[in-house]
């Protein structure tokens, strides 16, 4: 807990992206425990967060849409925006 919140105070948010769930580790970021508790972790993200977060995986930054705000976001954007086709290559193997 300690370490989140100096975590999250050495990184300010940046404009334009989703707050980032604090936490994991170097490079790995939460890698581990999505692998573990996925359910646990994405429930804690949007309890701290709410509809759209972010968390690092093994290197990427990924990007939480849940709830109606975030499913609009992601069957109404734009392709240029957001790609369903790298959503969709990410989660196959996930499932």
């Amino acid at each position: 807990m300690i370490a989140d919140v100096i975590r999250s105070l050495r990184r300010p948010p940046v404009a334009g992206l989703a707050p980032e769930l604090p936490g994991g580790l170097p490079w790995l970021g939460h890698a581990l425990e999505f692998w573990r508790t996925p359910i646990d972790m994405l429930t804690r993200g949007q309890a701290r967060f709410g509809e759209v977060f972010r968390f690092k995986l093994a290197g990427r930054d990924v990007t939480v849409l849940t709830g109606p705000k975030g499913h609009k976001a992601f069957f109404h954007a734009d392709t240029s925006v957001l790609s369903a086709r790298e959503c969709y290559q990410f989660t196959v193997p996930v499932f």
